[in-house]
């Protein structure tokens, strides 16, 4: 009978160690992806950022961190998404091109006003880069749930080129303030 009760007692610490969840098990790392198709080849994405710097503000969708390629004038290969905006905030929506900025139906809450794709760039400008700007007909869907973003694009260019691509993931916020010395 006195072997039981150690055997009980060993049997119900068991069972509490595997019924019990840790209490500082860390949160699963967020995970970032997307790519892009143009003329059949298709492009990974797999960063974001939101750059404001005065008025201009770019989110940049590509491959490598835009911004710090050109913090460190890196000369890596860029394949990316640059969407600019008048309004300073990322926020969930429905935005089409627009580039009339200044006219009487541009809402910087609805509407982008200048946007496209650009294959092969390098910061030192010495590879031979490729700009598909967007045309009308063109759109971006962003949606954002606890911090993660899913943005959708579909443009069509000036040459009727049609490039369809998202993200999913954080989307790192830059201000970058000008030098005034």
């Amino acid at each position: 009978m006195n072997i039981l009760k150690p055997m009980a007692a060993m049997a119900f610490a068991a069972l509490s160690f595997v019924a019990c969840k840790k209490s500082d098990d860390a949160p699963a790392a967020a995970t970032q992806s997307g790519s892009f198709t143009m003329n059949g080849i298709t492009y990974a994405t797999d960063t974001a950022v939101f750059t404001v710097s005065g008025k201009k503000v770019m989110l940049t969708i590509g491959n490598h961190d835009y911004v710090r390629l050109v913090n460190q004038k890196d000369s890596a290969a860029i394949n990316m998404l640059v969407v600019n905006f008048e309004d300073t905030t990322l926020t969930a929506g429905t935005f089409t091109y627009d580039n009339s900025e200044d006219g009487a139906n541009y809402d910087p809450k609805k509407n982008y006003f200048t946007a496209g794709v650009q294959t092969n760039f390098s910061i030192d400008r010495h590879t031979k880069t490729n700009w598909y700007p967007s045309a009308d007909g063109s759109s971006i869907v962003v949606a954002v749930n606890n911090g993660i973003y899913t943005i959708t694009y579909n443009f069509v260019t000036a040459d009727k080129i049609a490039i369809k691509g998202t993200y999913t993931g954080p989307v790192a916020f830059s201000v970058i303030k000008k030098n005034t010395d």
